[in-house]
């Protein structure tokens, strides 16, 4: 992404700062698009879709003005989680529960690793969504939950091995782990906080 927005910054003799700062726009309907792709497939209604893309623009669009949500979509919270990836792998998930195909199962395993790499706690959070998923799924009839289940592992997998390797990068940030010196050291920033 930022590779693209120093291209288009270099072609069309632009203010990086300014490309940065609209050139987020170009995503909202890719993310229009994934929110209905998610919502018709998980109804298995054109007009379902359209409904659910119309409560998620609702939400995030007018959340705040002029653009609410929209207007950072370039940021890793925003994209990665909320407006694209999120929905992406919602909508490959409810696409493998309809054909159970194993390329869907393996994309929605790719989905997890790719979640889990741009914002890691969004995994953790799609995680609980398919636990629910799949209780809701399990309550009306149990032989319908297992590819629910079968897909929230595919997800969890790669998710949960990223983690792993991350761990020790995570346990050794002086964030995590600060000592009483960090903690109380003017040098450390504390008087920026």
């Amino acid at each position: 992404w930022h590779g693209f927005l120093a291209l288009v910054a270099r072609i069309a003799d632009v203010d990086p700062a300014l490309v940065v700062e609209h050139e987020a726009a170009v995503l909202a309907p890719l993310s229009f698009l994934v929110v209905y792709e998610a919502g018709a497939t998980l109804f298995r209604s054109a007009w379902l879709g359209a409904a659910v893309l119309a409560a998620q623009v609702g939400l995030n669009g007018f959340s705040a003005a002029a653009g609410g949500a929209f207007k950072s979509l370039a940021l890793p919270a925003t994209v990665g989680g909320r407006q694209l990836l999120i929905p992406a792998a919602l909508a490959l998930v409810f696409a493998y529960v309809n054909d159970r195909s194993r390329l869907g199962l393996a994309t929605v395993a790719a989905a997890g690793l790719v979640v889990a790499v741009v914002h890691p706690s969004y995994a953790l959070f799609l995680l609980i969504v398919l636990a629910g998923f799949f209780g809701a799924r399990a309550l009306l009839d149990l032989r319908d939950a297992l590819p629910v289940a079968a897909a929230a592992t595919a997800f969890a997998i790669p998710a949960f091995a990223f983690f792993a390797w991350l761990l020790p990068v995570v346990r050794d940030t002086a964030s995590h782990t600060p000592t009483n010196e960090q903690l109380t050291s003017q040098k450390h920033g504390v008087e920026r906080y």
